[in-house]
């Protein structure tokens, strides 16, 4: 039963269409319709699936830089306000620098006489410690001029009287007695170096006794020209003078060069006496040199008067006179 129904349904349709060609026609074209529908639909759906998810990116992306301007915003801020924050403390250092220099100022036009006094006072104990070790006049004026030069700018009136002070000690010093030690070194050297023309009393002595002996000898016959020989020549051997007065011998010719050596040591020792401000041991050198030129040399020869007269124009100069102190000038600074 149920297999002729089926057969039914099945042929009925093809009768059906036999009869009725345009149902078929519209049958497809409502089929192709809703396939173009689905088809559609489906693209539509796809396309706004497509969309939704570029929107949904988009959005995103969006989101994203929203937040990332948020955030460099936030930055923006942070560094402005730091900024207002530094331009405020740049503000405040130049308030605090502009008084600082105006405190500065003040107490710097306070302090300048303070320190042109300092500066005087050092001047001054410079001067002194150079008349002190090194005797140094010139070099000592010319300090106590620039610490005067400095004391002129005070207006306070104790420096007036320390300027008194300073000006007695630059004209006791401009009328001390200075000693020229490169002077009277030269003046020494040139004295050495003319002690070995200076003429020795034995030389004189000995051309006397040859002169004496040649005149006998001429007027003499032989034997006592024979005995004279044998008497000169016992006295080479045997020298006997007469020591008047206490007065020394003179000087043999084996002796002259010791002589010479004593003299010239003498000066040397004279020397290094002056150069070290030793006036005890130069006064006692030229002195003691002084008498042996008067002993053992010639004293009516030209260059033994010369000398003479040279060494006793040196024993009057005082190399090392007293030395000045510029302590009372010091002492006026205490009461600054």
């Amino acid at each position: 039963m149920s297999e002729e129904k089926v057969e039914e349904v099945i042929i009925q349709p093809t009768q059906k269409s036999s009869r009725f060609p345009w149902l078929n026609i519209g049958i497809l074209c409502a089929a192709f319709s809703i396939i173009v529908l689905i088809v559609a639909g489906g693209y539509s759906c796809w396309y706004l699936m497509s969309a939704n998810m570029q929107l949904a990116s988009l959005v995103t992306q969006s989101q994203n830089q929203l937040q990332q301007l948020q955030s460099d915003f936030s930055t923006l801020k942070t560094t402005a306000n730091a900024a207002q924050q530094s331009a405020q403390q740049s503000i405040d250092d130049v308030k605090n620098l502009k008084q600082t220099m105006t405190d500065f100022s003040k107490e710097s036009q306070g302090n300048q006489e303070r320190w042109l006094f300092i500066e005087a006072r050092y001047h001054v104990r410079l001067a002194n410690d150079n008349l002190q070790f090194s005797r140094n006049i010139p070099a000592a004026i010319f300090l106590l001029k620039t610490a005067d030069q400095e004391l002129s700018h005070i207006t306070n009136p104790q420096a007036a009287e320390i300027r008194k002070s300073i000006a007695s000690d630059i004209t006791s010093l401009q009328a001390a007695p200075q000693v020229d030690v490169a002077g009277l070194y030269m003046q020494l050297t040139a004295l050495n170096s003319q002690l070995d023309q200076l003429p020795l009393q034995m030389m004189q002595s000995n051309l006397q006794e040859q002169k004496s002996a040649t005149a006998v000898t001429q007027n003499e016959s032989v034997w006592q020209r024979g005995l004279h020989e044998m008497w000169r020549s016992l006295k080479t051997i045997v020298v006997v003078r007469n020591n008047l007065n206490g007065s020394m011998p003179l000087v043999t010719p084996e002796q002259k060069a010791f002589l010479y050596q004593n003299v010239h040591a003498m000066i040397a020792q004279s020397t290094w006496a002056l150069l070290n401000q030793q006036p005890a041991i130069y006064q006692s050198s030229l002195q003691q040199l002084t008498e042996w030129i008067k002993r053992y040399f010639v004293l009516d020869a030209p260059q033994t008067r010369a000398m003479l007269n040279d060494l006793s124009q040196l024993e009057k100069i005082d190399i090392h006179p007293p030395t000045l102190t510029l302590m009372n000038t010091l002492q006026a600074f205490n009461g600054v």
